[in-house]
């Protein structure tokens, strides 16, 4: 099923030796990606695009300024029932 030696859900994590043995093999993963150029360009993309939300996100935020409401206009009864009868 599953190979023990590989995954370390499997491992016994209570060793000292087991745990470096993980934290070992974690860093050398992620110094491999780090080092690929293909990642070091996607994630300057993914950046600019999360910037970018960021800047658009702040500037829709400071355009809903409120604006007070100050002059109204009202239609009267009368006027409400001559369009409704047709006059």
């Amino acid at each position: 099923m599953n190979d023990s030696s590989v995954d370390w859900r499997y491992s016994d994590l209570s060793r000292d030796e087991t745990v470096r043995d993980v934290l070992a093999k974690h860093r050398l993963l992620a110094e491999t990606i780090y080092n690929n150029p293909g990642f070091r360009s996607e994630f300057v993309s993914l950046a600019k695009l999360w910037h970018e939300e960021r800047l658009e996100s702040a500037a829709q935020h400071q355009e809903a300024t409120v604006e007070i409401q100050t002059k109204f206009e009202f239609i009267s009864y009368d006027k409400l029932v001559e369009r409704s009868v047709g006059w």
